[in-house]
């Protein structure tokens, strides 16, 4: 238990300070050699121990409330980054950004996002 609210405040100060970054895994077409599509793939900057996996981590979070905000960092973050692609002069193409929140109780409704530069 000690260890859960240990790692839960760190949680919380990572949101608060930034640290959750989108990683973005391409969707590559081999007869175009063209983009088509991403996924964004939540990682957490960790002071300490540097990049840690979503497994690690989603599970904690998804035991409180902090998991709302985590999939709203990330799906802010991911926005973000569509925007800066489209500012950039790169062609538009869907990036999936999966909420988390409630993942642990399937008889809940879940949802995705796909947004477009």
């Amino acid at each position: 238990m000690r260890r859960f609210v240990h790692e839960m405040r760190l949680f919380a100060v990572a949101l608060h300070e930034d640290p959750i970054e989108p990683h973005f895994q391409p969707q590559f077409s081999l007869a175009t050699h063209k983009i088509f599509g991403a996924e964004a793939l939540v990682r957490w900057l960790h002071p300490e121990r540097g990049l840690i996996m979503p497994d690690t981590f989603i599970p904690i979070a998804d035991e409180s409330t902090i998991i709302v905000s985590l999939d709203e960092a990330v799906i802010k973050k991911t926005c973000e980054q569509i925007s800066a692609w489209k500012q950039a002069g790169f062609p538009a193409f869907p990036v999936a950004a999966s909420p988390w929140a409630g993942s642990a109780h399937p008889e809940e409704p879940q949802s995705s996002t796909s947004e477009r530069p």
